[in-house]
């Protein structure tokens, strides 16, 4: 298992994403900040240090936490190889909304997209549609 982090947006993610550039730049730039310092301390040091949280290792599902307030949290699922970990971003919901349940909600959905996924069913381009 490699240390280095590579980060893939899904669609529904990108679009999201998208939005909130829109409405709110400056969480867009703090939220890139933190997705390029998990690259660039790749994974030990970034759960070390609590900015990748591990939230159901056994489906291999995290978060990109932001420290700050009123931030953004990046839930993923995760695949890793020799090299490295690859993270797909799912979902970037607004950290202060986020009941437990709401949470449970998101890890259910990163599961349900790394499940359809590798069973090479909806593509990110029929999922962009749904949307």
């Amino acid at each position: 298992m490699g240390d280095k982090c590579e980060i893939n947006w899904c669609k529904s993610a990108e679009k999201e994403m998208r939005k909130l550039l829109k409405k709110d730049k400056s969480a867009v730039v703090k939220l890139q900040a933190n997705i390029g310092h998990v690259e660039e301390l790749g994974w030990a040091k970034s759960t070390r240090v609590e900015l990748i949280k591990v939230l159901k290792e056994e489906t291999r599902i995290g978060e990109i936490r932001d420290m700050g307030k009123g931030g953004h949290r990046a839930f993923f699922y995760w695949e890793e190889d020799d090299t490295s970990h690859q993270i797909h971003i799912t979902a970037i919901p607004k950290k202060n909304i986020l009941t437990q349940a709401r949470v449970n909600e998101f890890i259910d959905a990163a599961e349900n997209r790394r499940d359809t996924d590798a069973a090479g069913g909806n593509t990110d381009e029929d999922t962009e549609e749904a949307d």
